[in-house]
């Protein structure tokens, strides 16, 4: 997809005029410079970006007749160094149709209601 027909949906540009008045509300209410404001809110856009970027490769990785069976692990810590596990036999990203909805086969783990 190209940067111009990313931009060319209604909710970027939503976004973008959302993030031009927060930059206008931090130089007004900090020291930060109108440019330095620009540039922090420019990287935000660019982080969100190379987001969507990457779930739609997980969602091409997931799904699909070529697609493979993944697993799925999260690894917990808490503040006290204690770890707990969730993990998930299968899962699939939808599409960006479907907001990239997160679908997860059977859990195994301790994580229990931390996760």
């Amino acid at each position: 997809m190209s940067l111009a027909s990313l931009v060319s949906k209604s909710w970027i540009r939503h976004w973008c005029l959302h993030l031009l008045a927060k930059v206008e509300n931090v130089v007004k209410t900090t020291y930060i410079s109108q440019q330095n404001a620009i540039v922090l809110f420019v990287l935000i856009g660019l982080y969100v970006v190379l987001c969507i970027s990457g779930l739609r490769y997980l969602h091409r990785l997931t799904t699909g007749s070529s697609a493979r069976r993944y697993e799925l692990r999260v690894d917990l810590e808490d503040f006290e160094n204690q770890t707990r596990v969730a993990v998930y036999s299968n899962f699939t990203i939808a599409s960006s149709n479907e907001n990239f909805r997160l679908d997860l086969g059977a859990y195994n783990g301790d994580a229990g209601l931390y996760f």
